[in-house]
């Protein structure tokens, strides 16, 4: 346990230092260029020119699903690459990131981050040795406490069947969402909700952290998705930066790490949940700076979702930390108040507050 404890100690030390590393060294030039407009770049003494600038739209709607634009950059052999949100360009050591496109005048107006990030490698590095300390320690945390506790009573039994039912119930509702929005359905409140609920479901069903009163809000939030406004439950395309291999990942991750969070504060036994949780968690926010930094140039931007889900993770370590030291009281009101901040997030930075994870 001391060792895993060091490993995630050591990823946690080489985050920070990476990220020092990228804000001292790396440098961003900001551009917003018209369709045919030429600049120069001193940093790698060339022209730039966009080509082309194109937005397409979902059918049937003025929402936009995909942003692209032509760079040339000239020199004895001029070079035409094309970037796209998520799909950032490369040329003499720098990317170049498109950050959107609107139309001015009858032309297109292309926003641009051109970035030379040399610790990015070392990042990655650092996440990954964070993630592979946080698995150890949470495998090696469930194996302790496996056995321990009072026996499973039958009516925690029967209530474990009504959780599975349940939990099949919901899987059904995802996969018929999926469809009906043409994505995974993670994209609105009510999906969100409807992925929150069956997550706490999978843990309810298969760990020892079922009880009547988890069932019970579990049927609650059910029930809670038949009320919702209409502009909350009708499905909605996705936006570009939405459209991207890490967005299913990320997202199911981090719901699971919320479900398992809700289950562990209901239930009364101490069981897998939060440890599990906590895992899910914490993968869930190193595949979403890898994410950001792709789509947006930079792995953390200290939005209101970003914030609070540190605080989050922040607090569900500290309640493990306190479950090795036996003091289980304190582990419950850590583990309540990371609950809380979750709740926050879901009420108040998804639907009042703006930013890259709100619901509008």
């Amino acid at each position: 346990m001391r060792a895993w404890s060091l490993v995630v100690g050591l990823g946690i030390a080489l985050v920070a230092a990476g990220a020092i590393w990228s804000g001292t060294s790396s440098r961003d030039y900001l551009f917003d260029l018209t369709e045919g407009e030429t600049i120069h770049l001193p940093p790698i003494d060339a022209d730039l020119t966009v080509k082309s600038a194109t937005v397409e739209f979902h059918e049937g709607t003025n929402r936009a699903s995909r942003y692209a634009a032509t760079l040339e950059f000239s020199g004895d052999q001029p070079t035409e690459v094309e970037t796209t949100v998520n799909n950032p360009a490369r040329f003499r050591g720098h990317t170049f990131y498109l950050s959107g496109i609107q139309g001015q005048s009858g032309r297109a107006s292309v926003s641009l981050i051109a970035r030379r990030n040399p610790a990015w490698v070392f990042l990655l590095i650092a996440f990954a040795v964070l993630d592979l300390g946080v698995l150890g320690f949470v495998v090696t945390l469930v194996r302790r406490g496996r056995g321990q506790g009072p026996p499973t009573t039958k009516g925690e039994q029967w209530l474990r069947y009504a959780a599975l039912a349940l939990l099949f119930g919901g899987t059904a509702l995802l996969v018929q969402r999926a469809f009906a929005a043409g994505h995974l359905p993670f994209a609105n409140m009510y999906e969100a909700l409807l992925f929150f609920g069956t997550a706490t479901l999978v843990f309810l069903a298969f760990t020892r952290d079922t009880s009547i009163t988890g069932v019970a809000i579990a049927i609650a939030l059910g029930v809670t998705l038949f009320l919702l406004p209409a502009r909350l439950s009708v499905p909605r395309p996705l936006m570009p930066a939405l459209q991207s291999p890490w967005f299913g990942p990320h997202v199911a991750l981090a719901f699971l790490g919320y479900g398992g969070l809700l289950a562990a504060v209901i239930s009364p036994r101490r069981g897998a949940a939060l440890p599990i949780a906590f895992a899910c968690f914490t993968v869930a926010m190193t595949l979403g700076a890898v994410w950001a930094e792709i789509a947006w140039a930079r792995f953390w931007s200290w939005d209101p979702k970003e914030t609070w889900s540190l605080v989050t993770w922040l607090l569900m370590a500290t309640a493990l930390g306190m479950r090795l030291f036996g003091h289980k009281r304190v582990e419950k009101v850590l583990a309540a108040i990371a609950l809380a901040t979750v709740l926050y997030n879901f009420v108040i930075v998804n639907v009042v507050l703006r930013g890259l994870h709100s619901y509008k």
